[in-house]
C-alpha cells in the first residue's frame, strides 16, 4: 500500500498522526535503474543521428559545390505542418546552369534583403539538396546534437545521483 493509502487509513481510524513510508530500496534502484537507460537511450539516439548528420554534412561540404545565391524575398513558411517561421528564398545557379530556388526556414543566419547575396553549398547529382555555406548552417545543428547525446550518455549516471 502506499504512504498515502496508510495516511488516509491513520485519519480514518480516529489517529491524528500521519504515517509515512519510503519506498523500498528495489523501488529505488528499479527508477535508477530506468532513468540511466532513458538518459543512456536518448543520449545514444541523439549522439548518433547527429554524427550520421554530420558526416552527411562534411561530404556535402567536401563534394559539393558553392554557388552565389541570390536573396528573391523573406515570408512566412511552414515545413511538416509546423507552426509558420520566417523563411528567406534563395535562387542560385548550379555550374551546368540548372537554376535552383531554395526557400530556408527559420532564417537566422546570412542575408535577408532582396537582392543581397550569400554562398550556397548544394551537391551536383542533386542540386536541391544544399544549404548556406555558413558554420551555423552546415555544421552547428549536427553539433548540438552530438554535443546533447555525449553529455546524456557522460552525464547518465550523475544525473541519476542527482535524481
Amino acid at each position: 500500500m502506499s504512504a498515502l493509502g496508510l495516511a488516509f487509513l491513520a485519519q480514518a481510524g480516529g489517529d491524528s498522526s500521519v504515517v509515512t513510508v519510503s519506498s523500498s530500496p528495489s523501488d529505488d534502484a528499479m527508477v535508477t535503474v530506468v532513468v540511466l537507460v532513458v538518459c543512456w537511450g536518448v543520449g545514444g539516439v541523439l549522439l548518433a543521428f547527429g554524427l550520421l548528420r554530420l558526416r552527411a554534412s562534411r561530404r556535402l561540404q567536401a563534394r559539393g559545390r558553392r554557388a552565389t545565391a541570390t536573396v528573391l524575398g523573406t515570408g512566412l513558411g511552414t515545413e511538416l505542418g509546423v507552426q509558420p517561421r520566417q523563411q528567406v528564398l534563395y535562387r542560385f545557379q548550379t555550374e551546368d546552369g540548372q537554376v535552383v530556388d531554395l526557400p530556408t526556414l527559420g532564417a537566422r543566419f546570412g542575408p535577408h534583403a532582396p537582392g543581397e547575396t550569400a554562398t550556397v553549398l548544394y551537391d551536383p547529382a542533386e542540386p536541391g539538396v544544399a544549404v548556406l555555406d555558413q558554420f551555423g548552417w552546415v555544421t552547428l545543428p549536427w553539433l548540438t546534437f552530438v554535443v546533447c547525446g555525449l553529455f546524456l550518455v557522460a552525464f547518465g549516471p550523475l544525473i541519476v545521483a542527482i535524481t
